[in-house]
């Protein structure tokens, strides 16, 4: 739930990148292949940042140097197209003031929620664009 809403109130925006795939073992599309994609349209320092955020990512990341082991990931089909969806504007979503009291249960250790984000639309190419030149550490 915490996830889809704004943790600076109406001072921050909450995105998820969606994209449909299935595994298929016959195609050559892979993960490294989509990663590889990104990496040849960022150059000089943005690349560097966009490499280290991946490498810190969810304490997992991406390393380059384990490239060998990527390649033998099998390959996928997209079946829906890559889009950037605006959420934290949403209305119909779970908020804690969606609770009696407006919070969350006390003796609620685990929450689980579901969002459905069938049928939102993608922002537009310019709001893509400023997201992307602020993950990059281009915007102002």
């Amino acid at each position: 739930m915490y996830q889809l809403l704004p943790a600076d109130g109406d001072n921050e925006r909450v995105y998820v990148f969606s994209v449909g795939i299935n595994v298929d073992r016959s195609r050559d599309y892979r993960l490294i292949t989509a990663v590889d994609r990104v990496l040849e349209r960022v150059a000089g320092e943005n690349r560097e940042a966009l490499l280290t955020g991946l490498r810190h990512y969810a304490g997992v990341g991406f390393d380059e140097s384990y490239r060998r082991q990527y390649e033998l990931e099998p390959g996928f089909l997209v079946t829906q197209p890559p889009a950037l969806i605006r959420v934290d504007q949403l209305r119909d979503i779970l908020r804690p003031d969606s609770f009696m009291g407006g919070t969350v249960p006390g003796r609620v250790s685990a929450l689980q929620y579901v969002a459905d984000l069938d049928g939102l639309p993608a922002v537009s190419a310019t709001e893509r664009v400023q997201v992307l030149d602020a993950l990059l550490g281009k915007a102002g």
